[in-house]
């Protein structure tokens, strides 16, 4: 039996900045279902692949391929209208509306022509009720710790009926609470059938909820970890992949402890910080 189509695909994918080759003929599909992790040290590309993705930017050569159609993504709006959404790791919030307008934004709830700002905050609670905030949906998002606005951001992602979900570095900021309750909802929305395609530099986050791994290096694929090799994959094992070399050399002994711990050389798999 032939498999369905991934829900989203990158074929041949090149972008430049300048004389920056920032993506080299890159070629990946996200299959519906499935929590994706992308790794990679900054600069690696993870992040100008997601935005190509997303609709954000364009790429000088390739194709997006959505469900098995080549699209060109004019936009941001396109992609949604397609079902791609993204948490971008830059907040984009605006400071002087409230977490209920934040999450509507361009997306407004309209009754008799106007905009129903009850119907809006009373979905945006239900919406971070599963993402156990306690934040209140008329409070102005200016008022917020960057933790909060940054669940804002997540919330947004959730309100369409996206069948592709791009999460960039969705944990930075967020407490040890909040996280387990954005992994419960990643959950929830894997077994509705959705792709999660998640990118972080926190090696014990990926190897806890992605169903299989990318690892970019220079603006390519690298290494690709499937589901089965999963179990056996470390943290040492996707640094010195990361790195293209052993860790040992690319952390020397004489580092800071916050130098050496950033991609968690570790041989075990740990919960999240």
């Amino acid at each position: 039996m032939s498999r369905l189509p991934d829900a989203v695909a990158a074929d041949s994918l090149t972008k430049i900045f300048g004389v920056t080759l920032a993506l080299d003929d890159v070629t990946i599909g996200f299959r519906a279902g499935e929590v994706h992790g992308v790794v990679g040290e900054n600069g690696a590309g993870k992040s100008t692949l997601m935005r190509i993705l997303a609709g954000v930017e364009r790429p000088n050569a390739g194709r997006v391929i959505v469900r098995g159609v080549p699209v060109v993504l004019d936009g941001v709006l396109m992609a949604q209208r397609l079902g791609i959404s993204m948490v971008h790791q830059e907040l984009n919030l605006v400071d002087e509306l409230s977490v209920a307008e934040n999450i509507f934004l361009g997306r407004e709830r309209t009754r008799w022509g106007l905009i129903d700002h009850k119907s809006a905050e009373r979905i945006s609670g239900q919406i971070l009720a599963r993402l156990e905030s306690p934040l209140d949906p008329s409070q102005k998002v200016k008022l917020l710790p960057v933790a909060h606005r940054q669940i804002v951001e997540i919330a947004k992602s959730l309100i369409g009926q996206a069948s592709v979900l791009i999460m960039d570095e969705p944990t930075a900021v967020l407490s040890r609470h909040e996280t387990v309750a954005l992994f419960k909802v990643i959950d929830q929305l894997r077994r509705r059938g959705v792709a999660i395609l998640y990118v972080s530099h926190i090696l014990p986050e990926v190897l806890k909820i992605c169903d299989r791994v990318t690892v970019m290096r220079d603006g390519r694929v690298v290494a690709q970890i499937s589901p089965e090799q999963m179990p056996q994959t470390t943290e040492r094992q996707l640094a010195n992949l990361m790195v293209g070399r052993p860790l040992s050399q690319h952390f020397p002994t004489h580092g800071t402890r916050r130098d050496r711990c950033r991609i968690a050389p570790q041989d075990r798999r740990s919960d999240p910080p």
